[in-house]
């Protein structure tokens, strides 16, 4: 609904484009939508090999016969990395009994590195706040006693640019990251979580069909999977020359020349007139938003919207319950 103005919304898989779709048509907002491969990952070839050829008939990754796009070989990717998540799983008992999981894997190949790899160095500034960060729970005493006491040498904590640890990764492990989409294009085998659950509230329905899910035993174990063709061609890796969104744009660009790319009326969102509108500015410009009928918005919108929150955070169970 923010978006009922815009022209083109540029989306980078053909799932994407379908439920953007549903979506506006839901909402009755005529909006444009154009498909675009994701710059940030490599070329689609060695994906497609991996997943065609280096996996036996339940997915798991055969890493002899796997091709690496970096072009590192199999023999030199030793590493099981775990992609570290500020929000999933959510509570402190869950994260403890992952990073049992990880240890378990660290002592049943002593030779393998098992890093956790997480998302900022401790005290860097995150998008989403960690409750629970996998570090500190590390260096907890009585998480390390829940472990078994002593750790394994070789589980580690590191942070540093993802694909430079899927450079000596043999298998990617995570709950919903997508650096295992990163790791798809680098050919590395991944796998995805599931003891926790697959559902919206875990960022993970979206590999649903993909192949990756498993349990504690694969992760234990370090068993990766190369994804599912089919839901690889649905979900990012599409060929590039089914891309569309630079004609839809060039469409839009002819059509504004025209002077037939009129600005469309606001039909949602409207509640709260021109407090609501000053609102949302300074929300979008922050600091650059310098009004004065920004500030009284913020002013009264912050503590409204808090309450607003609570009251329904409690209403939700009685409901549930009723």
């Amino acid at each position: 609904m923010y978006r009922e103005q815009v022209d083109l919304i540029v989306l980078h898989s053909r799932r994407e484009v379908r439920e953007f779709t549903g979506n506006a048509t839901e909402l009755e907002v005529p909006v444009a939508l154009g498909l675009a491969t994701l710059p940030f990952l490599r070329t689609r070839t060695s994906v497609m090999t991996a997943a065609g050829g280096g996996s036996d008939s339940n997915g798991t990754a055969e890493s002899s016969d796997t091709v690496y796009s970096s072009g590192t070989s199999a023999q030199e990717r030793t590493d099981l990395v775990f992609a570290a998540q500020a929000k999933v799983p959510a509570t402190r008992e869950e994260r403890v009994q992952l990073l049992g999981w990880l240890a378990a894997a660290a002592r049943r190949r002593p030779a393998r590195r098992v890093i956790v790899k997480v998302r900022a160095r401790a005290g860097e500034a995150q998008t989403h706040a960690e409750t629970f960060d996998f570090a500190e729970l590390l260096a907890d005493p009585a998480v390390r006693d829940e472990l078994g006491g002593t750790l394994p040498p070789n589980l580690l904590v590191l942070d540093g640019p993802m694909h430079e640890h899927l450079e000596r990764a043999a298998v990617l492990v995570t709950v919903s990251s997508t650096a295992v989409l990163e790791a798809v294009a680098a050919g590395v085998p991944a796998l995805l979580i599931d003891e926790f659950g697959v559902e919206p509230k875990l960022i993970n329905t979206v590999f649903e069909g993909s192949g990756l899910f498993a349990g504690a035993d694969a992760v234990i174990a370090g068993a990766g999977r190369h994804p599912d063709p089919d839901w690889l061609a649905d979900n990012y890796f599409h060929d590039g020359e089914h891309d569309d969104w630079t004609d839809r744009l060039d469409d839009l660009v002819a059509a504004r020349d025209d002077g037939q790319l009129p600005l469309r009326a606001r039909r949602h969102n409207l509640q709260g007139g021109a407090l609501r509108r000053a609102f949302e500015r300074k929300r979008m410009l922050g600091g650059h938003d310098r009004s004065l009928a920004g500030f009284v918005a913020m002013a009264v919108a912050i503590p409204s919207r808090w309450v607003l929150r609570r009251v329904r955070r409690i209403r939700r169970p009685l409901t549930e319950s009723a």
